[in-house]
């Protein structure tokens, strides 16, 4: 149920943010930045929604690290790039944050 959460509310619209926002892809297809901006402000909801789970959890799926902590990782780092960023106000996120991204399996 997590893993999905995370696909539809925080991947996806990442995942838009980027592609409206960048222009990366302007070449190839029209893009909507304002979409963009629409998209990047849902994602930062979830950051706060997950702060809150997090501050009930350990892990976003409960005791245990899963699937769904590697994709809130790898997206709330990729979101770097169009200025998403955990804010102080998110101290439970920010912790969960700095302990899967010192795992080895993070490490690059």
């Amino acid at each position: 149920m997590w893993s999905r959460f995370i696909e539809f509310n925080l991947w996806l619209p990442t995942g838009m943010a980027f592609r409206h926002i960048t222009g990366f892809y302007k070449d190839r297809e029209r893009v909507f930045p304002e979409w963009g901006e629409e998209c990047k402000q849902q994602a930062q909801i979830w950051f706060d929604k997950l702060d809150a789970r997090l501050a009930e959890v350990p892990y976003i799926a409960g005791e245990r690290f899963t699937i769904a902590d590697i994709l809130a990782l790898c997206t709330i780092d990729f979101g770097k790039v169009v200025g998403l960023r955990i804010t102080p106000e998110q101290p439970h996120l920010q912790d969960w944050h700095e302990r899967v991204s010192a795992r080895s399996s993070a490490q690059a």
